[in-house]
């Protein structure tokens, strides 16, 4: 897993460089968040669907989550607009976890990204 929050946040800069400034100061960490409180929006929950190999990653994190095992924090906008994480997401929502992990985001995205 990782070893340290930064290292988190530096591979998450990495992976969506297409929809984030590029700036460390942007991310605040929040030990648990209440999942009720969190909006997967469309354009991100669309990118996963029907998709065989999402699938095998909402089992993976299923799997995890419902054997005790950490799980890297999911990413969401100051709204609880979720931005990475959507495995994560699925996974705790069919576990009915209420509470998940959560590193939240207070940058600008780059909206003409999500479509």
């Amino acid at each position: 897993m990782f070893t340290t929050t930064t290292d988190l946040i530096e591979k998450i800069k990495a992976e969506h460089s297409d929809l984030l400034e590029d700036s460390t100061e942007n991310f605040d960490v929040f030990e648990d968040r209440d999942i009720s409180s969190l909006i997967a929006p469309d354009w991100l929950i669309s990118r996963y669907q029907d998709q065989e190999e999402d699938l095998k990653k909402v089992e993976f994190w299923t799997d995890r989550l419902s054997s005790g095992s950490p799980c890297p924090p999911l990413l969401i906008d100051i709204n609880g607009n979720l931005i990475d994480g959507v495995h994560r997401y699925m996974a705790a929502q069919s576990l009915k976890i209420q509470v998940i992990p959560c590193i939240q985001y207070s940058g600008s995205l780059k909206l003409d990204q999500m479509d």
